[in-house]
């Protein structure tokens, strides 16, 4: 499976409608951020690439992705899952929800290469 398959399966399990105007925002920025794992630790060059990437403003990157993230956070019943137990998921930043997405992904990126060697 490729990476950009088990973004979309990802962000697709959260409950993010891919409709929405911050999606292709968050599944570059999650791509990049596999990609270049630092990336979850500071935001602001991630808002910078994507927005030169989509030819937009940063403010626009930042509005879209916020309020993407937040549809998806009152709607998810997978939560638990990807961040843990909280108190409550609505102060989750962005580039908390990233790392938790890259963090997912690489589980079971894992979890299937071990399959694959019958481990």
């Amino acid at each position: 499976m490729t990476t950009n398959v088990q973004i979309y399966e990802a962000l697709k399990e959260l409950g993010m409608p891919l409709s929405m105007t911050g999606y292709p925002y968050i599944a570059r920025a999650v791509q990049m951020c596999l990609e270049e794992p630092e990336y979850t630790s500071r935001m602001t060059p991630v808002y910078s690439l994507l927005a030169k990437d989509y030819g937009v403003s940063v403010n626009t990157i930042v509005r879209n992705i916020a309020y993407c993230i937040q549809t998806t956070l009152k709607n998810s019943a997978k939560l638990e899952e990807y961040f843990g137990i909280r108190n409550s998921y609505a102060d989750i930043k962005p580039n908390e929800f990233l790392a938790g997405v890259c963090e997912h992904i690489r589980m079971r990126q894992e979890d299937s290469e071990d399959e694959f060697q019958g481990k």
